[in-house]
């Protein structure tokens, strides 16, 4: 029988870069006896197992299911060795899941590896702020931390059970076994990063794949980080209720400035943030261990961080942002009132907003009572009846 080898995340830790490889390397894996599963054929042309977890919800009410049907479709056995990779497997947390997608597996495959690849808690929220701010549909970073407009969200409940890694990593273990769980720490976030061991040569070891097959190995870079002002304004015009449409102007506007710093937390509150996964990362550190046999530590370093954070808008910044919510705010007006529909009350904003964020959001979200969904279905449904000759 076959065997798999699926990478499951964490976020922020070289997913992206090992499924763009991996893909880019399909023919060499396949003359070696290997498959890519390429989810291509059922799901649009996704290069990877994304499409067989489904994430709901927002905040507390965030879930992730998978489609055991859909699931064991896409790991379909089409090699000797096959190999996955799926960051959105590393949010399931129902262990009746997860015990479900296991025993599917096992009726195909000789044998299961789930390899995990984990960041630094304070490294990956500040990382998942840029998918946080995009301008399309809610990201899976937006529905896990929120649009806050900061670059480390206020704490939350349900991070306690998200920043776990430990906890994730036994539930999995609890299903596949001992044996078929390995995670190691993202080679940026290692104590000694030059000879911590690599996600690829990890997946190659298991495979029993020469490394060269995935291609050379990149070198050590920092996450890239978005621009400050760029990040926060986009996460302010999210929190005001404003639309896709609204958001992709903003975030072209802040795009425009390319200099500023990069979103970062102060020291302090990246440091407070480590002491709350302190927990968590020492039971890590007791209960699992590394390719390399050493056990599994992050760095304590946090001289990334400068002493004050980037994450508060500057006044230039806050008069553009109340500029262009301005305008945008008296564009809905407007279209509102040529729909027939009752006018919306512009809101005014003080000479200080977005001085500091999430100051701006607060005058926004007090008097601008039409959000996207709100006012743009009446127009549509005001136009429809006018067409069919019923107003």
């Amino acid at each position: 029988m076959a065997r798999l080898i699926v990478h499951i995340g964490a976020p922020a830790a070289g997913a992206a870069p090992l499924q763009s490889r991996l893909a880019r390397r399909a023919e060499a894996l396949e003359r070696a006896g290997a498959c890519w599963l390429d989810a291509s054929d059922l799901a649009g042309g996704r290069p990877n197992l994304d499409a067989m977890v489904k994430l709901s919800g927002r905040g507390e009410g965030f879930r992730a299911r998978i489609g055991l049907r859909r699931a064991l479709a896409l790991c379909k056995p089409r090699a000797e060795i096959c190999l996955g990779s799926s960051e959105r497997l590393w949010w399931l947390e129902d262990p009746a899941l997860i015990a479900g997608f296991a025993e599917g597996l096992r009726k195909v495959y000789e044998r299961i590896d789930i390899v995990a690849c984990l960041p630094r808690q304070d490294r990956m929220l500040v990382a998942q702020r840029a998918p946080a701010a995009a301008p399309r549909a809610l990201t899976p970073a937006a529905r896990l931390w929120g649009t806050e407009p900061r670059a480390l969200p206020s704490w939350r409940p349900e991070f306690e059970g998200r920043l776990d890694h430990a906890a994730r990593l036994d539930r999995w273990r609890a299903a596949f076994g001992a044996d078929a769980v390995h995670a190691l720490v993202d080679p940026r976030d290692a104590p000694e990063p030059e000879a911590a061991p690599t996600l690829a040569a990890t997946l190659a070891g298991l495979a029993g794949l020469p490394a060269e097959l995935f291609g050379p190995e990149p070198p050590l870079r920092p996450r890239r980080g978005i621009r400050a002002a760029r990040a926060l304004m986009a996460m302010e015009a999210r929190e005001a209720g404003l639309g896709p449409r609204e958001r992709r102007e903003i975030a072209a506007a802040a795009a425009a400035t390319k200099s500023g710093p990069s979103l970062k937390p102060s020291r302090a509150e990246a440091a407070a943030l480590m002491a709350r996964c302190a927990p968590f990362n020492a039971r890590l550190e007791a209960d699992w261990r590394g390719p390399d046999g050493a056990p599994l530590r992050f760095a304590d370093d946090l001289s990334d961080w400068p002493e004050v954070g980037t994450d508060r808008l500057s006044p230039e910044a806050g008069r553009a942002l109340r500029k262009l919510l301005m305008e945008m705010l008296a564009r809905m007006t407007a279209e509102q009132k040529a729909a027939g529909l009752r006018r919306a009350r512009v809101p005014r904003l003080g000479p200080e907003a977005g001085r500091a964020a999430g100051r701006t959001v607060g005058e926004v979200r007090k008097q601008a009572e039409w959000g996207e969904l709100g006012w743009r279905k009446r127009i549509r449904r005001r136009r429809r009846l006018a067409a069919a000759g019923k107003l």
